[in-house]
């Protein structure tokens, strides 16, 4: 597949005012915004659960004290896989194209399609965060119900009735991440640090977070989310989530939300010596994982 005159019919003569399609305007990396960035030399990385101990107990007098042992529990796993993309494109194209230089033009384009590739990737943490089919170390979705303890019992790291983005539903949010237990099941302390959503809902979480008082009431009571700073680093909109009514919670817990690279962006060009044509290309081997799910707070929204 190489790219020819043919398809730059047009910038062979002179009469073209201008061009267009490809000067867009991107968003600003996104996914930097609620991953921490890993780097390995490995073929993969893995994170294992280290359980510690339980509840002390009461000693009898003369009897003996109890002992308790921690102990390694499940294991996540993180995977690196190569992105790459390439194009050709005649020598006869690049010298008789009378407005720009293709090769130019078309390696920004490179650069800016393995940036997409990561966006989606990273996205993915939120659009398959239910999704039985990608699961963590403890083999449930990244959000959901029934996340295992060691010491028996599960945690949610979602609302027991989904619902869509309210004040009521980040106030029963915040009071849930409160509850978190550790895997021996002792009280811990995880709090809520940035919201996030995806596009249709700006508007209405911008009204939420910021309005000094209650939103959409008459009464005259503070907006405790605003007035407590419940989400100390407000929200950030994700362009890349599927679904309209997602909303997600990112909480202070350690192993969480990772970027992994396994190598870095690395760039290509050369001549084909037998056609003339010119050959370029660039790759990038990484993946986006998550430790611990404590590390996020979501919902789907309200059914419909």
């Amino acid at each position: 597949m190489v790219m020819t005159r043919a398809q730059f019919a047009r910038d062979l003569q002179d009469g073209i005012n201008a061009h267009f399609g490809m000067a867009y305007d991107t968003w600003e990396p996104e996914y930097t915004k609620f991953t921490e960035k890993r780097t390995s030399k490995r073929a993969y990385e893995e994170m294992v659960l280290r359980v510690g101990l339980g509840e002390a107990q009461e000693k009898s007098e003369g009897g003996m004290i109890t002992f308790d042992q921690g102990a390694e529990g499940y294991t996540s796993r993180v995977d690196f896989y190569t992105y790459a993309l390439a194009f050709a494109i005649t020598e006869e194209a690049i010298d008789d194209n009378l407005y720009a230089d293709l090769s130019e033009i078309y390696g920004k384009e490179l650069g800016k399609a393995l940036q997409h590739a990561k966006e989606v990737r990273g996205a993915g943490l939120f659009n398959n965060a239910f999704n039985s089919n990608y699961t963590g170390g403890d083999q449930q979705a990244l959000c959901s119900p029934t996340h295992p303890l060691y010491s028996g019992g599960v945690y949610s790291n979602t609302l027991a009735t989904p619902a869509d983005i309210s004040e009521e539903a980040l106030e029963d949010a915040c009071i849930q991440i409160s509850g978190y237990v550790n895997d021996r099941n002792r009280p811990i302390v995880v709090k809520p640090k940035k919201l996030i959503i995806p596009r249709q809902q700006t508007f209405t979480t911008q009204r939420i977070l910021k309005t000094t008082g209650r939103v959409g009431t008459a009464n005259n009571d503070i907006n405790a989310i605003k007035d407590g700073d419940y989400i100390p680093d407000g929200f950030m909109v994700s362009h890349y989530m599927v679904d309209p009514d997602a909303w997600f919670l990112k909480t202070d817990c350690d192993l969480g939300l990772m970027f992994w690279q396994r190598k870095a962006v690395k760039k290509g060009m050369e001549t084909d010596f037998r056609t003339g044509n010119m050959l370029y290309k660039t790759s990038e081997r990484f993946g986006f994982s998550f430790g611990d799910p404590r590390c996020l707070f979501g919902s789907t929204g309200s059914p419909i």
